[in-house]
């Protein structure tokens, strides 16, 4: 396997049949999602292709695929789940340490997600679900999920039953207002 080093001058200067300089190749990228911009970033720094070269086409109105959460109280939130990405090795920590913050001069992304996993992240990271209480928002524990003895025997009938003998019926069919009021149904409804 070759080297960065070598790797990036044989895409500069390899200009024989088939190959063109990074300056004058187009890249289109479909989607804007972690991979999508991890690939930018990379011709960027490995293949020397110029920002202004490299495309992509998105149909949302923001940028991020999956790790983008956003929102106000007033208007609601849109969060997706697994909204933060994990760092998986200096290659993530490179790679994030490279693209500005969205919000904040002179910071990278970063410095973003180190910020504000030091203060936010020790309380969320085992939150799927709030809910509004008298004194603020509260969490709701997943691994509490509140199924009754009722609600657990008729999950194991449904799960039991082929797909063919469930036929054209709803999930309202096989169980009690209980199961929808659980926090297991909670959790599965926002999947």
């Amino acid at each position: 396997m070759p080297s960065r080093k070598s790797s990036r001058s044989s895409l500069t200067q390899n200009t024989g049949r088939g190959r063109r300089p990074p300056d004058k190749l187009d890249v289109w990228i479909l989607g804007s999602g972690l991979a999508s911009l991890t690939a930018a970033v990379h011709l960027i720094q490995e293949a020397n292709v110029p920002p202004e070269k490299i495309h992509i086409l998105e149909k949302l109105a923001v940028a991020g695929g999956g790790t983008i959460s956003e929102g106000d109280p007033v208007n609601g939130y849109n969060y997706r789940a697994g909204g933060m990405p994990p760092f998986s090795g200096s290659a993530m920590e490179e790679l994030l340490s490279v693209v500005p913050s969205r919000t904040r001069k002179g910071k990278t992304a970063r410095d973003d997600i180190v910020e504000f996993g030091s203060h936010a992240l020790n309380w969320t990271s085992h939150t799927r679900l709030l809910t509004r209480r008298s004194h603020g928002l509260g969490r709701i524990d997943p691994h509490k999920i509140n199924l009754g003895l009722r609600d657990r025997i008729e999950l194991f009938v449904m799960v039991s039953k082929a797909e063919k003998a469930l036929g054209r019926t709803r999930i309202k069919d096989h169980f009690n207002e209980s199961f929808f009021r659980s926090n297991y149904w909670l959790t599965l409804a926002t999947t």
